[in-house]
């Protein structure tokens, strides 16, 4: 278990196994990226802002603070 895991009962388990089924199946007959989740983007066009970006993220917290 990781810090994104939700718990899950039995039934959300295998709801959701079998939900990931349908979309994998389906892909794989219609073609790659046919069904996505809602929050993959396949053509998104921003880029993160590294306008404030520290030269010194991991050693100098300092710099990280206004």
């Amino acid at each position: 278990m990781n810090l994104f895991d939700a718990p899950q009962s039995q039934e959300e388990k295998r709801k959701s196994e079998a939900l990931m089924s349908v979309v994998d199946k389906l892909n794989s007959q219609m073609g790659q990226d046919t069904i996505r989740l809602g929050g993959q983007r396949k053509d998104a066009v921003w880029q993160l802002r590294r306008d404030y970006l520290t030269q010194r993220y991991t050693t100098e917290w300092g710099s990280c603070l206004p």
